[in-house]
């Protein structure tokens, strides 16, 4: 549940970093790698939530959440606190809802739904920013807002 404070981290060092190099769409792809691959030993951990939970759903879970954190990041001006508020938001959800529970059915509708927000949002906001607005895209010089 405290996924959220990964942040810093992920958007606020690494997708502001990635950005001045790569598109916001490229940039989302790495950090959704070292994303996945950061909580690679807790599938192997016993009694971690991913440890009944299947790898290739979760790397999807993944992708589509590094995009739609990277385009609230961008929209909200480079704000990590806004980003650590809605990874905290998913993960304290997830554990109520119990979705991750293996077998619940229920999670197969949250990855396609999490896969259609990521698409329009690229869609609607473009991959080269995944922002509102191209002017409120994240500067590295001050990520943490």
């Amino acid at each position: 549940m405290l996924g959220g404070l990964e942040e810093p981290g992920w958007r606020g060092f690494a997708q502001a970093r990635l950005q001045k190099q790569h598109s916001a769409l490229a940039a989302s792809g790495i950090v959704a790698v070292m994303w996945v691959v950061w909580h690679l030993p807790l599938f192997v951990l016993p009694g971690t939530s991913q440890s009944e939970f299947p790898l290739v759903p979760f790397a999807v879970m993944g992708l589509t959440l590094a995009i739609i954190f990277a385009w609230l990041f961008n929209s909200a001006g480079g704000s990590v606190p806004v980003v650590v508020l809605a990874h905290g938001a998913y993960n304290g959800t997830l554990g109520w809802s119990r979705l991750l529970e293996p077998g619940n059915q229920s999670l197969a509708i949250l990855i396609v739904g999490l896969g259609l927000i990521s698409v329009a949002l690229v869609f609607v906001s473009g991959p080269s920013t995944l922002s509102t607005s191209p002017e409120s895209r994240s500067e590295p010089s001050n990520p943490v807002r």
